[in-house]
């Protein structure tokens, strides 16, 4: 069992100690915790006006010229109508561009701009290691590897 959790409140509050076990056992809150955290740091780069679905759009488009819309979807587990707004943003944005791939069917490419997004997303990336600072290096490799197990699972 954990230590209870000590929270600085007015003493109107009463009660300065909370039990959060169920909440620290909870797969759901845990990952909203890592989700407002990297949410956080996305929004404090000023720098990078993307959303997480932006930024993973843009770096799988980057990883994959030509995918197809639907394909994408499947990868990143957003429904259908939901990436057909992403992509028609991303297009007026000009992050990345649809055209016809080999056969008749229209594929995405990612722009200069989307390059250029790609390269400053990197670095948010990487600043976003500083969230799991209290993580050893081994730590921080165990979790990715876990939680990729449960997105590979997933697909």
């Amino acid at each position: 069992m954990t230590q209870p959790m000590l929270v600085d409140e007015p003493a109107t509050f009463g009660k300065t100690e909370y039990e959060i076990d169920t909440l620290t056992r909870s797969l759901g809150f845990l990952t909203r915790v890592v989700h407002i955290q990297i949410n956080d740091s996305v929004r404090a780069q000023s720098e990078l006006p993307a959303s997480l679905a932006t930024l993973s759009m843009l770096s799988l488009v980057h990883a994959n010229p030509g995918i197809r819309q639907v394909h994408a979807a499947r990868i990143l587990l957003i429904q259908q109508p939901n990436m057909a707004i992403l992509v028609k943003n991303m297009v007026t944005r000009g992050l990345i561009k649809r055209r016809k791939d080999t056969g008749k069917r229209n594929g995405l490419w990612i722009t200069a701009e989307g390059e250029e997004m790609m390269e400053r997303a990197q670095r948010v990336d990487a600043a976003n290691r500083n969230y799991a600072d209290c993580l050893s290096e081994e730590e921080y490799a165990q979790l990715i590897m876990l939680l990729n197990r449960i997105y590979r699972a997933r697909l």
